[in-house]
Order: structure tokens, then C-alpha cells, then sequence
């Protein structure tokens, strides 16, 4: 290659970054300010440029903004925002956000974002996302979100999630989470939870790895405690419990959650000289392993005690358990231990008289308050066998 060719080269080589270093420094401008895209400084070129400071009256469209963007109802980028979006309804950013957007009613971002979204009603953000969405009604994230979602209503997010999720009504998390989900009504973790789920009716997870807390729980297994009124754990406690004590020869219980804190849902009668004597009930307990084949249980119970037809005045039994389980054979166990038992009925109607008076076997503590709700506290047994 001749001399005169290698420079010519090199002054095309040398004219191509001039020229590429000349457009992409026409690409960003120090300031534009627009009424309506295109009717603004930028004109019909706003979609080439990228703004350091931006200002649209109405709504302006952009290539990106690198700085701040403020607009009275809409900002539109086309690719990427570093800085300060700012709009009266809603910012939409098809690709990256790094920094943060407030707007009264919608953020919008089709990229990864990195650093806070605020709205009145809803942020949605396509992969992902490091920080946090604000918002007074929904957020939504499509992929991995490391941070936390804070909603008025409702927050999803559909890849795994590191950090929170806080609404007043429902969290639903796709993948596996690391942190905690509070709920007003439900939260739904599709995958593994390592962390809390707490709300004011249901939860929903695979494995748990921590607290399960809310009205009804559910979950595959438990490494940690479900605690609600009703704990359903696939690969936890399930038994069938058949017993008798004092008051009651013939109860039927379903023990449900897990041994660190199982629900009992009860039933049982006693036939007497006149109509007969039956109670319905709830109860909450614990068990402890010793060894392979022994337990013990700690449960506290109320039962509403009717005599023939449901009694709707006050008739209650609260119980106390404390006893030991052994194992017989596979999914058979046997169990017994004191009750330490309080009656509380209503003494000022006519029932109590006749019936519910004599409903304790004996008492070591018999009163009767200024009210008129008369007190018998004894102490019994209970003998138990336990299938599955």
C-alpha cells in the first residue's frame, strides 16, 4: 500500500470519529422546552435527542434524558433516563431508568430500573428492579426485584424477590423471596419464602423458612411456625385424635399445622340422666420431641358446652392440657396428661339451675360475681389415641 493511499485512510478514519463525535454531542442538549411534541425547541427532532434539562409544558417526547425532566401532564422517552422524571399523569421510559420518577397517576419504565418509582396510582416496570415502587394503588415488576414494593391495594412481582412487599389489601410474589410479605387481607409467594408472611386473613407459600401469621395459613412445609386459627402444611401435623376425660366419655379432635403450633378443632358428648350433655371447641398447642418415639404437648382449649338443642347464653369450658405422647407403631400414637379445666356460665337464667350448674364434676373453686356469671375451676385427665 502506497503513502498516499495509508494517508488517505487516515483522513477518512479520522473524518468518521469527528463526524460521529460531532452527532452524538448534537444527540444531547443542555436544554429544551416544549409545549407539545413537536412544537418546541427540539421541533421534530425530539425523538434524536437526549435532554440535560427538560421542561414540557403539556407533554413532550424524547430519546432520553440524562438530568432532569418535568412535565405538566406527560413525559415520553424512547430510551433511557438518568436523573429526575417529574410529571403531572404519567412518565413512560421504554428502555432503562437510573434514579427516580414521580407522577400523579402512572411510571412506566420497559427496561431495568435503579432507584424509585412514586405515583398516585400505579408503577410498572418490565425486568429489573433495585430500589423501590411507591404508589397508592399498584405496582408491578416482571423480574427480579431487589428493594420493595409499597402499595396502597396490591403489589406483584413476577421473578424472585429480595427485600419487602407492604399493601393494604394483597402481595403476590412469583418466585422465591428473601425478606417478608404484610398484607392487609392475603399474600400468595408461588415459590420458596425465607423470611415472614403476615396479613389480616390468608397466606400462601411453598416451603417456609421463618413466620408464617394470619388467619388461615398455608404452605408445603414448615421450618419455622404457621400461626393462625387454621394451619393447613402439606408435610406437617395431620391427626386424628380419639379421647375421653372427666366431662366428656366420647371427643373427636383434627390436630392440624405443625408440632410447633397445631390447631385443634373438637367435638364431643357425654350421655346423662336427661337431655344429653355435648360441647364443640377450638384449641391451639405445641409439642416438643424428647425422643424417637416420645413427645410431649402443651394446649389450651375452649369448648361451648350445649345440653340437647345449641345453648346460645354463655356456657364455655377453658381447659389447659399438659400430658405426653408415645408412639405404638407407624401413624398410631397414645396420649395422656392432667387438664386443669375453668367453667364460666351464666348463673341469672333459668337453664343454669336445672342444667349447667352441675356441667363440672366437682370444683375446687366455685364464685359467683356481681354480674351474676358463676366460676367452677377443677382439675381432670385425658386419655387419648392419635392416627396419621
Amino acid at each position: 500500500m502506497t503513502r498516499s493511499k495509508i494517508f488517505l485512510l487516515a483522513v477518512i478514519l479520522k473524518a468518521a470519529i469527528i463526524n460521529a463525535q460531532t452527532e452524538n454531542k448534537e444527540e444531547e442538549r443542555p436544554f429544551q422546552l416544549t409545549f407539545v411534541t413537536p412544537i418546541g425547541t427540539n421541533g421534530i427532532e425530539s425523538h434524536k435527542k437526549v435532554n440535560k434539562m427538560s421542561l414540557n409544558i403539556l407533554g413532550g417526547v424524547a430519546k432520553g434524558v440524562n438530568g432532569i425532566e418535568l412535565g405538566g401532564f406527560a413525559n415520553v422517552d424512547l430510551q433511557n433516563v438518568k436523573g429526575l422524571q417529574m410529571a403531572g399523569f404519567t412518565n413512560v421510559v421504554l428502555k432503562d431508568v437510573r434514579g427516580a420518577q414521580f407522577a400523579g397517576y402512572l411510571n412506566y419504565s420497559g427496561g431495568n430500573f435503579t432507584g424509585a418509582a412514586f405515583s398516585g396510582f400505579c408503577n410498572i416496570n418490565i425486568k429489573k428492579l433495585k430500589g423501590a415502587q411507591l404508589t397508592g394503588f399498584f405496582n408491578m415488576n416482571k423480574d427480579s426485584l431487589t428493594g420493595a414494593q409499597f402499595a396502597g391495594f396490591c403489589n406483584s412481582n413476577f421473578g424472585n424477590l429480595h427485600g419487602g412487599q407492604f399493601s393494604g389489601y394483597f402481595n403476590y410474589n412469583h418466585r422465591n423471596l428473601k425478606g417478608a410479605q404484610l398484607a392487609g387481607f392475603g399474600n400468595i409467594n408461588a415459590g420458596d419464602i425465607e423470611g415472614a408472611q403476615v396479613s389480616g386473613f390468608f397466606n400462601y407459600a411453598k416451603k417456609v423458612k421463618g413466620l408464617q401469621l394470619g388467619f388461615i395459613n398455608i404452605a408445603d412445609s414448615v421450618d419455622g411456625a404457621s400461626i393462625g386459627f387454621l394451619n393447613l402444611v402439606k408435610k406437617g401435623l395431620h391427626q386424628v385424635e380419639i379421647s375421653a376425660d372427666e366431662l366428656f366419655y366420647a371427643n373427636l379432635a383434627l390436630r392440624t399445622g405443625t408440632h410447633r403450633f397445631y390447631n385443634i378443632f373438637s367435638a364431643g358428648a357425654s350421655p346423662g340422666s336427661g337431655a344429653l350433655l355435648w360441647h364443640i371447641g377450638y384449641g391451639i398447642g405445641t409439642s416438643l420431641r424428647l425422643n424417637e418415639n416420645l413427645r410431649s404437648d402443651i394446649a389450651v382449649s375452649a369448648q361451648h358446652v350445649s345440653s340437647g338443642l345449641f345453648y346460645f347464653a354463655t356456657s364455655e369450658v377453658y381447659k389447659i392440657y399438659i400430658g405426653m405422647e408415645y408412639k405404638l407403631r407407624d401413624k398410631c400414637y397414645i396420649a395422656a396428661g392432667p387438664t386443669f379445666n375453668m367453667y364460666f356460665g351464666d348463673a341469672l337464667l333459668p337453664a343454669y339451675a336445672k342444667t349447667y350448674s352441675k356441667v363440672a364434676p366437682y370444683s375446687l373453686l366455685n364464685e359467683t360475681n356481681s354480674e351474676g356469671f358463676n366460676f367452677k375451676g377443677w382439675i381432670g385427665a385425658k386419655v387419648a389415641i392419635r392416627f396419621l
